[in-house]
């Protein structure tokens, strides 16, 4: 074989590494089944674990409208509080133009009759991405009420001996939150299976109290608390946009009416 052909062969067999690879990387990653369990349940009484769910793409399709279609102060404000959140490192450039706009998506829908005297649906019009960055796979979703970010890691971590500080530190390098203020973070989690799930708060204020006892309430405090849920091989972050507004504080998850 001439050294021609054998450095032909080489590049190809290149090549098909290089697009298996690729292929590899590319491949949708699903939450497990028994974690989406969990996530369904737990979002019946707080509905940002729903947020940790991607949307049916069959859902995306019917009910998706053009970003142009959205009122650009909509698009703006939302920008704004995802930049204010997330560290840019694990933004891409121009994300805001990759957003999707899912018009009243609904994620929860109870009948009447179940533990219930009237119907009820959670829906928002919601603004959402996903996108590989420095090697690892996110979800991005915004409803007018929190920013949630899903990351996934790609080697599993075990987190067992210190949760605490796993989260402490996936807040620290996805987020912006105040380094200053690591130790103040507390931690209210619980466990299933291998699980772990609940709140990390950081000099948390009762803002609805606050405000209904005319306490002046400072705004963009949105670090000083999170919903967490992961497992070591992921990890779901969300978290509130608390400007200090009593309509915001109250709100529902997510505006069927934004756009």
């Amino acid at each position: 074989m001439t050294n021609c052909k054998k450095h032909t062969l080489t590049i190809i067999a290149l090549l098909i590494l290089v697009i298996n690879i690729v292929a590899a990387f590319c491949e949708e990653i699903f939450l497990k089944k028994e974690t989406v369990e969990l996530l369904l349940s737990l979002g019946k009484t707080r509905w940002d674990y729903y947020d940790a769910l991607w949307p049916d793409e069959t859902v995306i399709k019917s009910q998706q409208i053009p970003l142009s279609k959205v009122p650009k102060g909509t698009v703006k404000r939302a920008v704004e509080w995802i930049k204010l959140i997330i560290k840019s490192d694990w933004l891409p450039n121009g994300f805001e133009n990759n957003l999707i706009a899912v018009k009243d998506l609904v994620k929860e829908e109870t009948k009447a009759g179940d533990e219930l005297a009237e119907p009820f649906k959670l829906q928002g019009d919601y603004l959402i991405t996903k996108y590989d960055i420095n090697g690892q796979k996110i979800q991005l979703q915004e409803n007018d009420s929190s920013v949630s970010i899903l990351i996934f890691f790609p080697k599993s971590i075990s987190i067992e001996k210190n949760p605490q500080e796993f989260i402490r530190n996936c807040l620290e390098k996805y987020t912006n939150f105040p380094k200053e203020k690591a130790n103040k973070l507390s931690y209210d989690l619980k466990k299933d299976k291998n699980i772990y799930f609940g709140d990390v708060d950081c000099e948390w204020v009762d803002y609805s109290e606050a405000i209904m006892a005319g306490e002046t309430v400072k705004s963009n405090m949105w670090w000083q608390s999170f919903t967490i849920f992961t497992d070591g091989s992921f990890i779901f972050i969300s978290a509130g946009e608390n400007d200090g507004s009593p309509v915001r504080l109250n709100s529902y998850a997510g505006y069927s009416s934004r756009f």
